[in-house]
């Protein structure tokens, strides 16, 4: 059979695959999206940020019921830190996401764009091509949104977080607890309950595995619904939906593969911006797809950057998410919390130390995204990892090697700065941030 050729071949069609066809066909680039047909989600409801309200209106999304987006009818309120309820009230409301529905609206949006959506075939690679079904793809590009699962040519996720298991419970709620949305601390774990206006609520219980050793999982959240204060502790004739890992993780950096959304980084479910953040890595491997079409030799470049740019966003969801754990000081000798206190990052320089460039660094052009494409640029290149950086926040990366070519301390190079042409500009305090940040990556030696 002959094969037909595409631009892009997207392997998963959860959220994050979605988006990348629905932008890569909004561009006219021949697309096919594969997904197995099998739900992406753990709970029924999900709730997202009304500023995504925009994105899901341009996509015709929030045009009929159907799509499963609706404005949040539920009252947001979180028992945390202490035993009151604390009412998130006067915020702009978010949306939210009936995800079976969403799902399959949100990739027949993307078949509208002009993406050739195949749901539910069977995926067997041969070589350069790929049979779906009955057809067959040659792929200039190939792009995975699979999430966690282990997949041929993938290395495996490796943990970054505590191990943690997710348990979704339905059950009956009591009638006053209808049109809520509550998380709630307990002393190992933590629960999240949506309780829409009908129907069954939904409970996503997060505990520790090793929690789970020793007892029935019925056993555990048994414990857990007893000691609730919300409305999860109300909940009658409650049953086990299932259960997955909620571990953080990541890939690490990938070269010559495109990983994007859960497949690249997953994120602590504490910081509840899952879809968002989907959407969000889409938009970012829209922009390396459509570059590699134009720039094919970069594509191993572009690769490694989009994994670095997932590890970055990972890390400032795990940062977010730690200082709400934080905020729980009720529970610290329990195991559950002591595991996820906020570890403190921040680079200690003294102020007398010497400051050099490590000798595997060195300037170099490099890709650096701008606007809806990646253009090459004055850098500098980490030989050793071939992490390639143009700036840390606004401040040139290639200024600041020639800067601490030779030894200096942090206030002299913030000084020497301000003789730079592309530095003189910024002011000192971006410098010396970027240079802490510099030495952070391990990109400085300190002395």
């Amino acid at each position: 059979m002959r094969a037909r050729q595409v631009d892009c071949l997207i392997v998963g069609g959860g959220p994050a695959g979605t988006m990348l066809a629905w932008e890569l066909a909004r561009e006219k680039h021949d697309v096919v999206l594969v997904d197995h047909g099998r739900a992406h989600y753990s709970g029924p409801f999900e709730t997202v940020l009304g500023a995504t309200r925009t994105l899901w209106q341009r996509m015709g999304l929030l045009d009929e019921l159907k799509a499963g987006v609706t404005v949040d009818p539920l009252r947001h309120g979180a028992i945390w830190g202490d035993a009151t309820m604390q009412w998130r009230d006067g915020d702009d409301a978010g949306l939210m996401l009936q995800r079976g529905t969403f799902d399959r609206a949100f990739r027949d949006a993307a078949a509208a764009a002009g993406a050739t959506v195949l749901v539910g075939e069977r995926v067997e690679r041969q070589g350069d091509t790929w049979q779906i079904g009955d057809a067959v793809f040659e792929p200039k590009f190939v792009a995975y949104a699979t999430g966690r699962s282990a997949t041929d040519g993938l290395c495996k996720v490796q943990p970054t977080g505590p191990p943690t298991t997710a348990v979704t419970v339905l059950g009956e709620p009591e009638e006053s607890d209808r049109g809520t949305a509550i998380v709630e601390a307990v002393s190992d774990g933590w629960v999240w309950t949506h309780v829409p206006t009908t129907g069954d609520a939904s409970a996503a219980v997060m505990l520790d595995r090793d929690h789970l050793k020793d007892q029935t999982v019925e056993q555990v959240l048994g414990e857990v619904f007893a000691a609730a204060l919300g409305p999860a502790g109300r909940l009658r004739k409650w049953r086990v939906a299932h259960a997955n890992d909620a571990t953080m993780g990541d890939r690490g950096i990938q070269n010559d593969v495109l990983v994007l959304g859960d497949a690249a980084a997953t994120i602590d479910p504490l910081a509840s911006q899952g879809v968002e953040k989907a959407v969000s890595a889409a938009g970012h491997a829209a922009c390396v797809v459509a570059t590699a079409l134009e720039q094919p030799e970069w594509w191993p470049r572009l690769c490694a950057l989009h994994s670095q740019w997932e590890l970055g966003l990972q890390a400032a969801h795990r940062r977010s998410a730690y200082e709400f754990y934080d905020q729980e000081d009720r529970f610290g000798d329990r195991a559950f919390w002591r595991r996820r206190t906020l570890a403190n990052d921040a680079v200690d320089v003294s102020p007398d130390a010497k400051l050099t460039m490590r000798s595997t660094v060195a300037p170099a052009r490099v890709l650096m995204r701008h606007g809806p494409r990646y253009i090459e640029v004055d850098g500098a290149i980490d030989s050793a990892s071939g992490v390639e950086i143009a700036r840390v926040a606004r401040v040139p990366v290639a200024a600041l090697v020639s800067i601490l070519a030779e030894p200096r301390t942090l206030q002299d190079a913030v000084a020497q700065a301000k003789t730079e042409p592309s530095l003189f500009v910024l002011s000192p305090r971006e410098v010396h941030d970027a240079i802490l940040q510099l030495v952070a990556r391990d990109w400085v030696a300190c002395d």
